[in-house]
């Protein structure tokens, strides 16, 4: 960085935890007709029919929404064939296109954050995956913590149990699981923008969700 001089420099990151170095700004989501506009001017296509589908099924995320706009411009597609192609293959049609001054794709993103929440936290990992079949808005954290670490031998099955068995593997001994595990994972999570959060609840973007439950 520049050490001398006048001016301000911007600096891009999904990292969350500047504070004390810079001044944080969030990149929000667009709102919908900013969404719409965005892909249109990257696209290069004029016509209305598809694009609000195609934006909100992308999340209203603008580097999805510019990478989604380069493929379809370099592939001469419809929204309505990039919409179809989205919903049938999601993670492969989120490799393709590359977003203006972007090194990588969308997936390709989220990858690099999901491997390292794996190296960091295990339980992490955990409620990832349990989060990437639930709907993305207003999780609650102690469902998710009971999910985690309730033992997962019970005497009649319940909602609890049944997530256990078909959600979560087994790299968790659920009484080996500490109280303060769970701020750690949460804190992980956020730390590389795969969910925000407030005191009671989980926010995840439907894109994560739908990587994490193909790979």
């Amino acid at each position: 960085l520049p050490k001398t001089g006048t001016g301000h420099v911007i600096i891009t990151s999904r990292y969350q935890y500047w504070r004390g170095v810079a001044q944080e700004v969030a990149v929000e989501i667009m709102k919908p007709d900013e969404a719409a506009e965005l892909l249109r001017k990257r696209s290069g296509r004029s016509e209305e029919d598809g694009i609000n589908a195609t934006a909100k099924a992308l999340g209203y995320l603008p580097l999805a929404l510019e990478q989604a706009g380069v493929y379809i411009r370099e592939a001469s597609i419809t929204y309505n064939e990039y919409l179809q192609l989205y919903e049938s293959a999601p993670v492969d049609v989120l490799m393709k296109g590359l977003p203006t001054g972007y090194p990588e794709p969308v997936a390709r993103t989220w990858q690099v954050s999901f491997d390292k929440l794996s190296e960091e936290s295990v339980i992490g990992v955990e409620i990832l995956n349990l989060c990437s079949f639930m709907n993305p808005d207003s999780i609650p954290k102690w469902f998710l913590k009971r999910c985690v670490k309730q033992k997962k031998e019970t005497s009649s099955p319940n909602l609890v149990s049944i997530i256990q068995k078909w959600f979560l593997n087994k790299r968790i001994e659920p009484k080996l699981v500490k109280d303060t595990d769970f701020p750690d994972a949460f804190a992980a999570l956020q730390r590389y923008s795969l969910f925000t959060a407030d005191d009671n609840y989980l926010y995840v973007h439907r894109h994560v969700q739908d990587i994490v439950r193909l790979i």
